[in-house]
Order: structure tokens, then sequence, then C-alpha cells
């Protein structure tokens, strides 16, 4: 026997014939004999018929050819059972040597016989014809994790890893080695190969158990290098691959020293020149056998038996209802009138029932005993999720269901949401009482139905209050009728609401225009529709939940005559929506002194649009309502947006305007929609719902898986012998698949394949459906926070096919998709109807359906923004080949080119352009087939997802670095030092040169002033008087804005001259008056001043 560790840091393995070793490398074969014990011999036979994957073990394997007291046939299977005995047993045994010391070969080969008879071996994926387990760490696909045998079997693995370590110790005491699995393995020959998931810069440590074979460990040279260290018996050796080739390499013995080599370098588990003979095992003491007789062979189980009950033994129900007080419909709820073919049984039936009810009454258990239906979508424990929602500080992002039981145990808690409850409804009845029914019911016809509470916890409102409950969550009870009951057939019920599609469209939209979005809400909508009144028509009479009596909001004899709508009643959604649509067509919104109206779209009618009254009808909208029953979606300009809220308001009485912003989310839809800083972006996404699928079953954060789920494990059909699984089984596929679906429909594709798998497996398949679902809700866990990115980039409406041919030996599948602005607005996983004879044909087949999705999309585009085409991609030249009118074929695909009839019609009336798309820009790959982890992070990079938190982070560490770029942590400051008393010449040159210069340019400004906006001045007088030689003149005036002035001058009368404007006076010591006038005759000096300062001068 060998040990094989299979390590994730490194490797270490054990061989023996037959045997296991420890690392995740294949392992060895040998003889397992101890020298002080005897052998016995046992033949090959046990061998897997069904490999399970490790981690997702059943509780049992198939296995055949095992040795019992009669000859079999070859095909005769056995089931052998796991049991904890067995564990138990073994575990025991390994702490026994673990704690004792013992390490012997002939002791461990004494627990490899005892492991493999007990518990069980897996196939060797390197051999063939090997055998094995795994302990500790394994990765399969996208999933990783610790085994069942790691977790069941820690004392087995503890001895084995001591086992290792002592070896590896005794020959290299300094080296430091680790790794995390051991695998257990038995093989005759492992072909060549590497470890390539072994972690980059470890190591494999192979050890083989005691063998009189002459097989060794291979390792290839590298040129003439070998790339083995450890052993004995050293040789070389030419190894022949499968292709015929011939590799340089060292051939190893490892039964007595450990090997230790890089993982990356091709080896193999060379057999031998001698035939292997048979297996043998040493075993000790006389409570151990064989490794078989340790093996528990049962039958198999039997089928399960069909229950044969006819219809008079089983048990019918006839209606059902949750009101807590049942009222005048007790018997209809006890009893079962008309249901069974025979008048004996019904009589016999109805009366059991009516006894029972009455002798559950009269044990005082019940005030009203009732058939009571079980609702499985309550969340249990609401309490603790609300104490921890306030406690963490924590608001709700996903609404809960409260089951009424628990609700009833805090019912003070629910008072206030309850006395809100009645205040909505109330605005749709009359409160009368008991004794009023009589007349009622001689008016007309009256019927009574009894109502009950539904209770809901959902995320808190943008008014809640700061520091208290409603800050985290929002306690929601809803009074509903039982309308059921109504007798009458009510007709056509059907009211349409908003679709996916239609709101992604809108949103796109939005973002390529940069608008504002908002949502509102009207407040108990059912109740403000009339209920039709008149001859013939029902009364409905509603009875309070006797919640209402308990809490004092209603009398116990109190009855509710409906003029309104209510919750329950199955005519009012179709009311509703009629009075809804009646009432915004008159709503007008008036804003920026303008006037807007809303109009109704044709393609999809849930949607209206603003236009400004008498705009051109081909115009552009100016803002967008999506209505989805109660809930409005509003898109457009922010005032726009306010203006709407307003109008509908003042319609009707509605929550305030949520607005979508870069750091609030909204929801609609059951989607959370976000938004970038630029609003040209919008991102839609479900983490909540995620969080709540999570949590629900249990998944924790360890375990998170990088794809969706295996290939093998994703097909269409069962496999032959597959379980169809139980009744329960098939309920749990079926919801597990309802809820993803509902993920995959609205902002997850990339799962949308595999739920569709999901769903052609509930009754065929269900285990598989179940594996498959765990596995996603593992992908989920670690996808959880990606959100569908709608970033209009181009102009085009563009719908991307692609079919998979037969993946499952008969029907194809198709995917397609539509992007519009370069954002994905509807797509569509489906297999296709019937079964296509070749690649082309499907790939026709699905553009079909693509180009007819797209003329549908672009019917409720069209209402938004004109298209002038679509753009259909196909991956595939021979269905483009058909598609297009102008090619030719052959009598082979006539009958194509009618099923291409549709398209050629589209092109040639230039509606549609068909061309040909490279694979790895194949949008719609990612709806045909599961891929590995690199090509799925390829195509969920090409739809536009990204990672809300990776992206907020991003944005928050580039704001950190700016806000630390404003900080001065440190400054640098001179010290003051006095003025230097010499300087260099340069420097007086300079200040001389800036002192002309700015003294120029001031007298340039003043005579440019001077000229163009001069005045002429005149002073009041101006006297001149000869004195000594001399001339004394004295000015006495104002000045341009009127202040008194006084100048007196004394000049020389050595100099006269005479300028353009009259004479001028010069004096020997000054320079040259103003320009002036002087007349001596009359003493009065004039002159033409253009500004103050000359007249100051």
């Amino acid at each position: 026997m060998s040990l094989n560790a299979a390590v994730t840091g490194s490797h270490a393995e054990l061989p023996h014939q037959q045997g296991m070793s420890p690392t995740s490398t294949p392992l060895l074969e040998g003889e397992s004999r101890g020298p002080n014990y005897g052998t016995q011999t046992a033949d090959p036979l046990r061998e897997l018929q069904h490999e399970a994957v490790d981690g997702f073990f059943k509780d049992f394997e198939v296995l055949y050819d095992a040795p019992g007291n009669e000859p079999e046939e070859e095909d005769d299977y056995h089931v052998k059972y796991l049991r904890a005995g067995e564990i138990q047993y073994v575990e025991k045994v390994a702490q026994d040597l673990y704690e004792e010391e013992k390490y012997a070969d002939e002791d461990v080969a004494r627990l490899l016989a005892l492991v493999a008879g007990t518990c069980g071996s897996l196939k060797v994926p390197r051999a063939p014809g090997g055998k094995g387990m795994i302990l500790g760490a394994y990765v399969h696909g996208g999933s990783f994790g610790v085994t069942r045998y790691g977790r069941d079997l820690p004392w087995v693995a503890r001895y084995f890893n001591h086992f290792l370590r002592g070896k590896l110790h005794s020959l290299w005491p300094s080296m430091k080695c680790s790794w995390t699995t051991i695998a257990l393995q038995a093989a005759e020959e492992i072909p060549k190969h590497k470890d390539g998931h072994n972690q980059r810069g470890t190591y494999n440590y192979v050890i083989e158990l005691k063998t009189e074979s002459a097989e060794g460990l291979w390792v290839q040279n590298k040129g003439y290098e070998r790339q083995v260290v450890g052993g004995t018996n050293t040789e070389d050796y030419q190894y022949e691959g499968i292709d015929g080739k011939t590799y340089e390499g060292c051939l190893v013995d490892v039964t007595s020293q450990p090997a230790v080599f890089d993982p990356l370098v091709p080896h193999a588990y060379v057999k031998g020149d001698r035939a292997a003979g048979d297996v043998k095992v040493a075993t000790v003491g006389d409570c151990e056998a064989t490794v078989w007789d340790w093996g528990i062979y049962v039958e198999a189980p039997p089928e399960e038996e069909v229950s044969t009950m006819s219809s008079s033994q089983a048990v019918f129900l006839r209606k059902v209802c949750g009101s807590d007080d049942p009222g005048t419909e007790l018997l209809n709820r006890v009893s079962a009138p008309n249901v069974f073919e025979e008048e004996d049984a019904d009589f016999m039936y109805q009366n059991d029932l009516v006894e029972s009810a009455d002798y559950w009454a009269s044990l005082g258990l019940f005030d009203g005993p009732q058939v009571a239906k079980l609702e499985p979508e309550y969340v249990d424990g609401i309490e603790d999720i609300i104490a921890n929602a306030v406690n963490t500080c924590t608001a709700l992002r996903h609404t809960y269901n409260v089951s009424p039981r628990e609700a009833k145990a805090a019912i003070h808690s629910w008072k206030a949401a309850i006395a809100k409850e009645v205040g909505v409804v109330e605005r749709g009845f009359k409160r009368i009482s008991v004794s009023d029914l009589p007349s009622l019911k001689q008016k007309g016809t009256v019927q009574e139905l009894p109502s009950k509470l539904v209770y809901t916890v959902k995320p808190p409102s943008e008014e809640a209050l700061q520091g208290a409950e409603p800050q985290y969550c929002k306690r929601k009870a809803r009074i509903v009728c039982c309308g059921n009951y109504a007798s009458e057939d009510p007709g056509d019920l059907y009211a349409g609401g908003a679709a996916a599609e239609s709101l992604r469209c809108a949103l796109t939209y939005t973002a390529s225009r940069r608008w504002r979005s908002g949502i509102t809400d009207i407040t108990g909508a059912f109740m403000l529709t009339p209920l039709p009144g008149g001859p013939g028509q029902v009364t409905y009479v509603i009875r309070p939940p006797a919640v209402l009596v308990q809490l004092g909001l209603a009398e116990e004899d109190e009855r509710w005559l409906l003029t309104h709508g209510m919750y329950g009643l199955r005519q009012s959604p179709k009311l509703w929506s009629a009075f809804r649509d009646e009432e915004m067509q008159k709503i007008s919104v008036d804003s920026q002194e303008k006037k807007w109206t809303l109009k109704k779209g044709i393609a999809e009618p849930n949607m209206w649009l603003l236009y400004e009254v008498g705009a051109p009808a081909d115009q552009p909208p100016d803002g967008l309502i999506l209505v989805y029953v109660d809930d409005m979606l509003v898109s457009g300009p922010l005032w726009l947006v306010h203006g709407v809220s307003t109008a509908i308001r003042a319609v009707w009485k509605a929550s305030d305007l949520e607005l979508l912003d870069p750091d609030h989310e909204i929801r609609f839809l059951g989607c959370e929609i976000a938004v970038n800083e630029d609003y040209d972006a919008i991102y839609v996404h479900q983490k909540p719902y995620i969080d709540e699928i999570l949590r629900h079953h249990g998944t924790t954060e360890t375990e998170q898986s990088y794809i969706q789920a295996p290939k093998e494990w994703v097909s269409f059909e069962a496999a032959e012998g597959e379980s169809a699984g139980t009744e329960d089984e098939v309920k749990q596929a079926q919801r597990a698949c309802g809820e993803l679906l509902w993920l995959a429909q609205r902002s997850r594709p990339d799962i949308a394949y595999v739920v569709c798998a999901m769903g052609s497996l509930l009754t065929r398949a269900a285990p598989r459906c179940l594996l498959i679902a765990q596995r996603l809700r593992s992908y989920l866990q670690r996808t959880k926070n990606l959100a569908l990115a709608l970033h209009p980039t181009g102009e085009d409406l563009t719908v991307f096919t692609d079919s998979s041919f037969a993946p499952s030996g008969s029907k194809s599948h198709s995917g397609l998709v539509a992007v519009w602005l370069g954002a994905p607005v509807c797509w569509r996983s489906a297999r296709q109807p019937f079964t296509c004879l070749s690649t082309a044909e499907c790939e026709l087949l699905a553009a079909t359906e693509g180009l007819v999705m797209g003329k549908s999309i672009e019917s409720v585009i069209n209402q938004m923004q004109k298209t002038e085409r679509i753009l259909l991609k196909i991956d595939n030249q021979a269905a483009i080949t058909i598609a297009k009118p102008s090619s030719s074929t052959s009598w082979r695909t006539r009958h194509l080119r009618v099923r291409a009839a549709y398209i050629h019609e589209q092109i040639q009336c230039g509606q549609v352009v068909v061309s040909y798309v490279q694979g790895k820009h194949q949008w719609a790959d990612l709806l045909t087939k599961s891929f590995p982890r690199q090509r799925l992070e390829e195509l969920v990079g090409l739809w536009g997802f990204i990672d809300l938190v990776a992206e907020a982070t991003k944005r928050s560490m580039v704001k950190m670095m700016v806000f630390c770029m404003m900080i001065q942590t440190t400054r640098a400051d001179g010290d003051d030092e006095p003025l230097a008393l010499t300087t260099s010449m340069e420097l007086y040159i300079m200040v001389i040169l800036m002192g002309i210069a700015v003294v120029a340019l001031w007298e340039l400004l003043w005579w440019c002033v001077d000229h163009c906006c001069g005045e002429v001045h005149r002073g009041k007088a101006i006297h001149i008087t000869p004195v000594g030689g001399a001339v004394v003149y004295y000015f006495d005036g104002e000045d341009p804005v009127g202040l008194s002035v006084y100048y007196k001058y004394t000049f020389g009368l050595t100099v006269y001259g005479k300028n353009t404007f009259g004479i001028t006076v010069y004096g020997k010591d000054s320079p040259a008056l103003i320009d002036g006038a002087y007349n001596f005759r009359s003493r009065v000096f004039s002159y033409p001043s253009r500004s103050k300062r000359h007249a100051d001068s």
C-alpha cells in the first residue's frame, strides 16, 4: 500500500502495492508485508462504479465484485454504507497508534489496511485502475474546502502527518516542510504528468511502504540535471510516454527514504518488469481480518413502496383561510361536501370532521378550530433579527414575512403599525354593526368575508426617526380580506405591471440623458378605488381581524361595508389599474412657467411619457414614469421629477419622493438601483436578496466558488440510473430553482444557463438539481457584490445570438441578448423547441428567435428614442450565409431558407443588418454553456458587470489620497535676516530702471486721460504783482470738483517766453509753468486745464 499526501502548498506521498500515500500526485503500489505478522491474500475486487466529487460525498458508494459467500455475477451491484461505528473504530486505532508512537512500517500498513477496508476508496484521477482517499484540503473546479474524510478522520490524518514528518526529519533534520492534503492511494502504474495546481515554489514529498517489486518513482531530468532529491538506488531511466516518445529521467526507490521534487516537473510511477501479483496486506490482532472482511456489504435498499391508498382513504381539503376568527365560514373549513365520489364516504368524512371540530372546541384549546395551511415562507426569529439590526446599527435591506404566531407574541410592538393600517383602510369602508346585516341582505346580494393581518418587516424609510427602531427597519401590517371565499365569478382579473426589460430600458435612457430618478408609492391604493355599485352588484361586508378587537381598534360586533377596493379582494388589482390610468391621464405638471402632460405608452402600457403641451409629436419625451401597481419610478430633470411628485401627491396620498443619488440607492421591481457620481451610469443588483438566500440556506462566508457549477453537472437529461429524487427533494429543488430564477431574470444573466438546466432536472434528477443550487449559492457568495452596469456607450440596438449544438445529445440551447446604447436590456436562455440536425440550423433558429425578441424590445425603445435598424450579430458563418437573401444554398439546406424567410424580409426592408462577430466578443455565449473561471470572468466583464464594493473602495482611496495631499504635515520657514548693506551694482541699476519705467508709464497714462477726458476750468482770479525783480502771482479759485484752492507763486523775470496758448512765464530757478495765457491788462490769468492735476499745478 502507499500513502500519498496531496498538498496545496506542497506534496507528499507514501506508496505501497495497492496502497496509499500523502500529496497531490498519484501514488504507487507495492506489497506491504509485516516482518512479524502473517499475511493474507485477497483479490483486488473492489472497484468504484461511480466517482463522487470529493467534498460532496453521498452516504454510500456503489460497488461491484465484492467477495461473498457465493459467487456473484460481475454486474451484481451492492451498497457499502460508511457507518459512524466504523469510522469511530478506525479513529480509535489511529489515536492509540499516535499516542503510543508506533510508526513502524507494519503499524502504518495495519492502519492503511483498516482505512481501505472500512472507509471506502475513490478512484485516482491520474491512474484509471488506482484507488485512494483524500484527507485535508481539496480543490475541484471552482470549489474548495476540506474533504469529508478530512473532517471525519482527524486522528488518521494526524497519524499519517506525523509519520511523514518523522521520515523527512530523519533524512533532512533542518528542512521545514508542510502540506495541506494527504492522499492515500494505490495504483499499479501512473502515467507521466505534472501537478499544475500545486502552489508555485513548493515541493512534493513521496514515500512508499515496503515492497518487493522493482517499480519506483521516475522524475524527468532538466537537461542533464536530475530534479529529484532523496530516495535510494537512484539510476537513469528512459520513460516511454503514451505518444511513443522517450524522456530522460531518474528512477528512485522510495521504499525506505522519501523523495522530494518540484510538482511542476513531469513525473510518473513506473511499473517493474515483474508482473504484479495479488494485493497483500498485513493485518494485526484477532479483531481485524483482511481489508475486505472489514467492508460491510448489504443488499441494495428496497424500493419505496408506492401508496395504494384508495381515494376514500385520502385526506381532502376544501378551503383554506388564515383568519383569526372563522365566524360563518367555519362549516366550510371543517366539512368537505361534494368532494368524494361516493355519498357514503362523503357523509362519513363530513360527520367525522364536524364531530372532531366540536371535540376540539369542547377542549377549550381553540376558540375557532380551523384547517390551516403550511406556510413555509415565514422567517423565524424576526424579533432577534430586528434586535440585531438595532444593536449593530445596520439597516435592513430585505423584506421579511413574519409569522402571525410570532407577531402575536409581541403584539404591542406591532400596535403602531396596525393602527396606521387601520387609518389607511378605513377610507374604503363604512363601519356598521351585525344588526345592520339583515336590512342590507333584503336590498341585494351581500357576501360576508373574513379578513386577516399580514405582517412584514421592511427596510426603513427616509423619514424614519433617528436613534430608534424605525431607523433600521419598518414594521408593516396589512389588513387583507379572504377574497377566495367570494362565490361569484369576477370575470377578467388580469392587471399587468412593468416588466424587468422595460425597467432596464428606462434606466438606460435615463443614464444616456443624465436624468435624475426617484420613486414614490401611493398609500392604500386599493382603498382609493371605488367599487362598482348599482342594481345587480354584490355588496361585500368584511369581518375585522380578532387582533383589532384585542387591541381596542375595533368592536366585537363591528363589520365593514366596503365602498372601495381592499387588499385580498380578487378584483381589486384590475379595478385599481383602470382607475389609476384614468386619473393619470388627467394629471398635468406645472413647472418653470410651462405645462407637461402624461401620455400612456402603447407597446408598454405601464410606461408613461411626459411631453410639453404643444410640443411636436416626434420629439423625445422630457421625462418617464414607470408604474408597477402602486409604485412609481419617475425619471427626468430634477426640477421635473419634483414637479411630477407634487402633481401625484395632489391626486393621491403618496410617500415622499425618494431620490436616487450616488450615496443613496433606491429599490424598484425587486432590484436595487445605484448611480455613479456623473449620473451617466446606473447599476442594477440584488445583493440584499442574495444575502437573504444565503442566510436562509446557511451558506457560510467560506463557501465560495469561482464558477457556477462543474460542467459535468450541468446537463438537461438525467443520467442512466440516476435517481429522480423523493417528493420532498423535488419540492426543495423547485423552491431553490425559483429563488435563483428571480435573480437570473433581473440582474444576474451569468447564472441564467445553469438555472435553465436546473429547471429541466427538477423532476428528472432532483438531488443533482439541489447540488447545482448549492454550488450556485457558493458562486453567489463570492460574487454577491456584482452589479449589472447600464452605461450607455453606443447608439444602436444590437441583438447577439448564439446556440450550443445538442449539449445533451438532443435539443440545442439558444442564448439571446439585446444590447441598446451599449447596455444589456433583455436576454433569454432556453432550450430550442425541436432537435436541429446541424450547427447552422440551430444557429439560424437562435437568430430567428433573437430577431423576434429584438423587434419586441424595439417597440418599447421607440417610445423613447427612434432606432434606425437592428444589428443582428452571429458567430457562425454558415448561418449568416443562409440568413442573407442574396446567398445560394444546396438542396440540403433548402428548408432552412424557408425558416430564414423572416430575416430575409427584414433585411430587404433595411430594418436588419446581419453581420459576423468573433466568439470572444459574443455576448450571448454567456447564456449557452457553463464556463471555466477565466472565460467566465471575460464574459462577465464584457457584459459590464462591476464590483460595487471594489469600485467604492477605489473611489474612497482616491479621495483619501487627495485629502492627504491637501494636508501640510511639515513646513520649512527661513530665519529673518537683516537687510544687506552691500549688494551688487546690477540690483541698483535694475531698481533705477524700474523706477524710470514706472514714472514714464504713469505720465503716459495721465497724458492719455487728459487728452481724452479733460475739461477747461477757470479760476476766479489770478493776480500778478512785480516785486523786486520777480513776479508774484496769486491764484484764488476752485478746482474741478468745486473745492476752494489758493496758490501763490514767485518767479524771476530773467526769461520770458511765449507758447501756442499765450504768454508763458519762465523762472530762473523753476521749470516751465503750465500752458496758459496771461492778460496783464485785465490782470486776469486763464488757462486750459485738462485735469485736476494740472489745475493743482
